[in-house]
């Protein structure tokens, strides 16, 4: 069964991703902190520091190959003109994370999120609708292998730090 447990640091955080993986478990993290430990519902979300949207690749995918998703994505970010994001290969696609310089209440970040996953609707960049406005979700940290395919997930470009501002102004 799935198990969750909460820590104090992203040092430990890590430890423990690369420790469930060494056993060979579907490994996630969630992306925003919580008010109260055991429960990952938005409606417990206390911050949340970035922005993110999961770019399914792959046989019955928006986009047949991850060169694909690579190419739509710096289509939307040549459009739209955001800033440069953090991109993940997450063993069978792309996570792709705007970082924020600091942390956002759900009332802040609720209506950005929102203002991304529009601006990919109308840009035609098929992204999956879901985690994009989610603050609950759950995602696959780099290091860890994806048990759909045995592929790692590795950063494949390091991110710039945004301002939340900076975002709100493109989207």
């Amino acid at each position: 069964p799935p198990q969750q447990a909460s820590f104090g640091t992203v040092e430990e955080l890590a430890t423990n991703c690369q420790r469930s993986d060494s056993f060979k478990n579907n490994t996630y993290y969630a992306v925003s902190s919580f008010k109260a430990k055991g429960n990952r519902k938005q409606t417990n979300v206390a911050f949340t520091k970035a922005l993110w949207i999961d770019v399914d690749c792959g046989k019955d995918k928006p986009y047949l190959s991850k060169k694909e998703g690579l190419a739509a994505l710096l289509k939307f970010l040549l459009v739209t003109k955001l800033p440069s994001p953090m991109i993940v290969d997450s063993g069978n696609g792309l996570h792709v994370y705007w970082i924020l310089d600091k942390e956002l209440p759900p009332e802040e970040w609720q209506p950005l999120a929102e203002s991304l996953k529009q601006a990919c609707v109308t840009h035609d960049f098929e992204v999956d609708p879901v985690p994009t406005a989610d603050s609950a979700r759950v995602l696959r940290p780099a290091g860890t292998t994806n048990p759909k395919g045995g592929n790692k997930v590795v950063v494949l470009r390091e991110g710039d730090i945004h301002t939340a501002q900076t975002l709100q102004n493109i989207l």
